[in-house]
């Protein structure tokens, strides 16, 4: 009798996770330029769908993954069914910005075969724009030709971004940090200092989460 051999297939639903859109970064860009962007998502994959709501500005159509950038910073909290990955990838793409684009923000989504994900915002600007560029350990200041755009983000917890500028005798500066155009949560301050590091204007003690910081 010959033996038999039987082969058992089990067929196994593997359960869906849809993408989480976390951050756009930076959050803007001047009118008739380009601009590189990282867009930080969860569950997305080796590669994602990419748009930004609105006239004027053109999406790259799929962002793939960079480098992750890595500091020891904050988790970001999430429902206990996406716990097992907490940390968003760094998905890489570019914004082009009509030059005759309208100010203001533009809404950005990513998606997957497991869903669509919204909420970051692109701010399309009118004045030049400087990005942040992030290192490990102490901050190092960042020449600024004014007026400008400065883009940064608190990466990790409690950040200091450094900012430099020349100004002549008699010249005011006004800075502001803005949240509310991208529905940051950021709890912002502004301290305006000297070349020996003395504050001489600074936006306040106790600002609102998400609320704009001034000083002049």
């Amino acid at each position: 009798m010959k033996p038999l051999l039987f082969t058992l297939l089990f067929a196994t639903t593997a359960s869906a996770a849809p993408p989480v859109a976390s951050y756009l970064f930076p959050a803007g860009g001047q009118r008739g330029t380009t601009v590189p962007v990282r867009v930080g998502g969860l569950f997305v994959h080796e590669s994602c769908g990419f748009a930004l709501h609105g006239t004027g500005v053109k999406a790259s159509p799929e962002l793939k993954p960079g480098k992750r950038i890595w500091f020891e910073g904050p988790i970001i909290p999430l429902p206990d069914s996406q716990q097992a990955e907490d940390y968003p990838v760094d998905m890489l793409g570019s914004v082009t910005v009509d030059a005759k684009a309208a100010l203001g923000s533009r809404r950005g989504r990513i998606w997957t075969s497991q869903g669509v994900a919204t909420g970051p915002l692109f701010v399309v600007g009118d004045l030049p724009e400087v990005v942040e560029n992030e290192i490990d350990g102490d901050p190092i200041p960042v020449p600024v030709t004014l007026p400008a755009t400065a883009n940064g983000r608190i990466f990790p917890r409690e950040d200091i971004d450094l900012w430099a500028v020349t100004l002549k005798k008699g010249q005011t500066l006004s800075a502001l940090a803005s949240t509310v155009d991208i529905r940051s949560p950021l709890v912002a301050k502004i301290e305006i200092v000297d070349v020996k590091g003395a504050v001489v204007a600074h936006a306040g003690t106790r600002p609102a989460p998400g609320s704009d910081a001034s000083a002049r």
